[in-house]
């Protein structure tokens, strides 16, 4: 069982019902795109989970986080009120992170629900933009009210170094994307939207979420003649999934 320190929280962000991100009083020395296990008790036994940190190097601890109906521990932590103690894992775990992917000119951040935390991690962080020239960050949510984060949370971010589409996959919107995101690459909609594509000598693509998103998505960048990126044999594309 992982060690467990007291954390205090300090605040939270409610972006909609079911999507919330929330901030502790404890700085981690991690890399972004790590994930550490947090834990609340529930009458006589703990139950913990593993949550990325969305926060940069340096700053306090900041997680998003999905509730689960009927999950062991997201109910507990979305009743939390500032200044209620939670457990917190203090050694972060994980190789989800930009240091093992190739140093290419454009990154592709594409995630679902709450698996954009890692990837707020990332662009927070001023080493992140030494690396790429531009990074596109889609977020897939059902509608618009679970979309989380906002531009001036990325103070870090250079001038016209990141594009960010929202897509929503179970509402119309003439103002966002809508579809799955796999339909979207096969279709050629999202990169028309981005205005680059994928070129497999220029970018890298990291994707974060839903397991059902990434086996679909990775279907259709295998299509376009794309490859899983590992270390002895580097590729186009990493993967996290979430549950």
């Amino acid at each position: 069982m992982p060690r467990f320190h007291s954390a205090k929280l300090l605040s939270r962000r409610q972006w909609s019902d079911d999507l919330c991100s929330i901030t502790l009083d404890k700085i981690l020395d991690f890399a972004p795109g790590q994930f550490v296990n947090l834990a609340a008790a529930r009458g006589s036994t703990a139950a913990f989970r593993p949550y990325s940190l969305a926060s940069a190097p340096g700053e306090n601890c900041e997680f998003l986080i999905t509730r689960v109906e009927g999950g062991a521990l997201s109910p507990s932590l979305f009743e939390l009120k500032v200044g209620d103690e939670l457990g917190l894992e203090t050694t972060p775990e994980g190789l989800f992170q930009l240091r093992f992917v190739p140093a290419v000119p454009e990154m592709w951040f594409l995630s679902t629900g709450s698996g954009l935390g890692p990837f707020v991690s990332m662009i927070r962080d001023p080493a992140t933009w030494e690396k790429f020239e531009r990074i596109i960050m889609v977020h897939g949510v059902r509608q618009h009210e679970q979309l989380a984060y906002l531009s001036s949370d990325f103070d870090a971010v250079p001038r016209g170094a990141l594009t960010w589409i929202p897509v929503l996959s179970r509402e119309r919107n003439p103002i966002f994307l809508n579809g799955r995101i796999p339909a979207l690459i096969e279709s050629g909609s999202l990169e028309k939207t981005a205005g680059i594509s994928f070129e497999e000598k220029r970018c890298h693509i990291m994707i974060c979420g839903n397991p059902e998103m990434i086996k679909d998505t990775t279907a259709v960048l295998k299509a376009k003649g794309l490859r899983k990126h590992r270390q002895r044999k580097p590729g186009h594309w990493s993967t996290e999934k979430y549950w």
